[in-house]
Formats: C-alpha cells, structure tokens, sequence
C-alpha cells in the first residue's frame, strides 16, 4: 500500500526557495529517525534545523578529539 504525499506548507516552501547551499544538508537523519531503512546512496537535501548543527557539531568534536589522539609521524 502506497503513502499519500501531503504537500509542504507553504512557509517551508518559501524557506527552501529563500536557502542557499549553506542552509541545506544532504542527509539520512530523518529517514534513520522514522526508522526507514533506505540503501546507502538514497539521502536527500534538508534545511539545516537545530538537529542538524547539533549532529554536525558531535561529529566535529569527535573528529578533532580523535585528530588529537592520534600518533603523529616524524621524518628523521
């Protein structure tokens, strides 16, 4: 059984237009939300919102404690 698509409001349309590059994200982090089990390639484009920056900002501080932890080479 197919889902009925509701259109989008009409001030999320106006934001997504308003948007550039910057304010939008490619993600799964809806679909992982919804518990959608979607193959890897399928994301989409997202207003970057509140859970989008927090999500981004973990994932740079992991990196970069990460980054920090690990051995550096020396070259004699």
């Amino acid at each position: 059984m197919g889902h009925a698509r509701k259109p989008a409001a009409e001030g999320a349309k106006q934001q997504a237009v308003r948007t550039d590059g910057d304010g939008s994200a490619r993600t799964v982090i809806f679909d992982v939300l919804r518990r959608k089990n979607w193959p890897a390639p399928y994301d989409f484009r997202a207003l970057r919102n509140g859970l989008h920056r927090a999500r981004e900002t973990a994932f740079r501080n992991c990196w970069h404690r990460r980054k920090r932890r690990a051995p550096t080479t020396t070259q004699a």
